[in-house]
This record gives structure tokens, sequence and C-alpha cells, in this order.
């Protein structure tokens, strides 16, 4: 196993510019914190936080580790945990984009800053490293993304009941050729996307030709690029479902660019809302989110942790629609 001395080493650097990096010091020269960075990256090297929990004090401060503060659901979901514990707790922050080795630094960040919780939307890529951590003590807490091959306390939706729901919708009103557009396949969320489509097909084997799950990334770019390839095929999907909000944002705005019409030329189901949705138009359908929901029952679990009675549970909350204008029956085109 790598040690300080080791990353020093590879990096031409001094053990305690290590330190520093690691621990997320100011005022360290861009060059020497890439160096070190990557030399931690080649070696895998894990600083020794089991022995940092050993004299940890309690400092009364919760990490967030999350894709993207900006989207309406993590936005809505720490307002509501910070507004909770303003003045109580030191809140910090840090954002991922979904990017495996940003997220590990993320963690090691909050861990060197000796949080006492850490609340994480995971890209699934860090599981065994924060599985480590949670078993020498570290308080974690997955939210919107459960962990898939270890079990450690979580708060979510259920993706795959929310994709079943969304399906059968659709086929109630005629719909046939149906297009989910999500993120990456190995994120947790996706895998039960994943399953709720087949869920569906298999009880729907006549839509096994007119239903395909489309895999990228949550960004308003890839739902605009999807939108063109989708929308310009000979036959389009008369109905899209996405996995996030800012994938069915890059969809409207192909959309209105390209004068197709909602609903009239296709029906949009979005995960999630906009924070002002009543402002957009057509009203969308969506499923979701839970975030009030949510980040109470999150805010009860860390209050639960400072009063040492948090359990290892799992918390999974049943999915719901939330249909408007954004669709309407194909036999009404």
């Amino acid at each position: 196993m790598a040690t300080i001395k080791d990353v020093a080493k590879r990096a031409g650097v001094s053990i305690s510019t290590v330190s520093r990096v690691v621990n997320g010091a100011p005022n360290v020269d861009k060059a020497l914190a890439d160096a070190v960075n990557m030399a931690i990256k080649e070696l895998d090297y894990q600083p020794n936080f089991a022995a940092r929990t050993m004299k940890k004090h309690n400092t009364e401060t919760i990490g967030f580790v999350m894709p993207d503060f900006s989207t309406p659901f993590f936005e809505g979901v720490i307002k509501m945990i910070e507004k909770e514990f303003r003045g109580r707790l030191l809140v910090l922050f840090v954002n991922t984009y979904d990017d495996p080795e940003t997220e590990k630094m993320g963690i090691m960040h909050m861990v060197a800053r000796q949080v006492d919780v850490l609340v994480i939307s995971s890209t699934g890529h860090n599981e065994e490293f924060l599985y480590q951590l949670y078993q020498k003590g570290q308080h974690i807490i997955f939210v919107d993304r459960h962990p898939i091959y270890r079990k450690m306390p979580s708060v979510l939706v259920d993706k795959r009941d929310g994709i079943v729901k969304a399906l059968n919708y659709f086929k109630s009103i005629g719909h046939r050729r149906i297009s989910i557009v999500t993120g990456p396949k190995e994120f947790a969320s996706n895998i039960d996307r994943t399953k709720g489509l087949g869920e569906f097909l298999e009880e729907n084997p006549d839509f096994q030709n007119s239903v395909e799950i489309h895999f990228g990334n949550f960004t308003e770019d890839y739902g605009f690029i999807m939108a063109e390839k989708l929308l310009s095929l000979p036959e389009p999907p008369t109905a899209i479902i996405t996995g996030s909000i800012v994938i069915a944002s890059g969809i409207l705005l192909y959309c209105k660019r390209k004068n197709i019409a909602i609903p009239g030329d296709v029906s949009i189901i979005s995960t999630g809302d906009f924070s002002q949705g009543e402002l957009i138009s057509p009203r969308l359908s969506y499923i979701v989110d839970e975030h009030e929901r949510i980040a109470r029952i999150v805010t009860m679990m860390i209050k639960d942790i400072f009063n040492n009675r948090l359990e290892n549970d799992s918390i999974l909350l049943p999915s719901r629609l939330c249909i408007s204008e954004s669709v309407q029956p194909l036999v009404a085109k």
C-alpha cells in the first residue's frame, strides 16, 4: 500500500506539500497540486483515515458531495437541510459533475476536514472506498442513488417503479414508440430504470422493438443532442421519458428551436420538475423527485447521528406521476 512518502517521491515534492494538498489547504501552487493529485491517482494512495478517526473530535460538520448543486433536485435538498442546521452546524460542499476522480478527491477532502456526516450522490465508482470509510466509523448517507454492492444508509425515490408507471401511462394513451433518455448506464439510478424497462417489456412483449433506452450524461447538451438524433429519425418516438430535468431542458430547447410542438409532435415526461415549473409552457409532466421529503428524512437521519440513534436503514420512497400539458393521447394527433 502506498504511503505519503511514496506520493511525495513520485510527485517530486515534500511530504508536507502532499499533506497540504490532501487536506485541501489554500495557496498551494497549482502545478505542485496537480503533480500530487496525479501521483495519488497513479499510486492509488489512501490517507490513513483510521488514524484520523481515532484522533477526531466532534466538529459538528456536514459535507455534501453532489453532482451539481445548480440542478433543481440537489439545490432543493441542500437548501432545506442547510436551512435546518444554519447557525448550528458547519456545511461544506463539493460539486463532482459526476466525475469519479473528482468525487474521490471530494470524499477525501471531506474526511480530511473531519466531517461528522458525509451526504453523497455517488457515481458508484468509489463505493468500495466509501464502504471502507463507513466501516471505520465515518457516517455516510446516500441520496438519490443507492449503493450497488454494499449496505449503507440511503434515501431515494424508486426509479424502477417510476419508469414502469411512465411507460404504462404512455401505453394507456396510445403511444408505442417510446424513448427513455438518461445518464450513465452504470449509475445506480439507471440500473434501476433498466430493471423497470425490463419489467415493462416482460409484461408487454409486443413493445420489445418500439421502446428504447439511451444512456449518456445528465446534461442539457446531451438532452439537446439526443432530441436532434431521435426526432430526426424517419419514425421518431412519439413519447420521451427523461432521467433528469437537466436532460429534459435540452430536449425542450431543441424542440423550441426547431418548432417541434409539445405535445403535438412529441409527448414528454421528465424525472423531476423545474424549480419554477409553473412558468414553463406547456406545463411539464414529470415523475416527482420528492426532494422535500428526502430533505426532511435526511435531516432526521443527521439528527439521529448526532444523538447516536441512526441505524443502517435504506429508505425507498414510492414514485408518483404528475401529469400535465406536455403529454397527450396519440389518437389526438
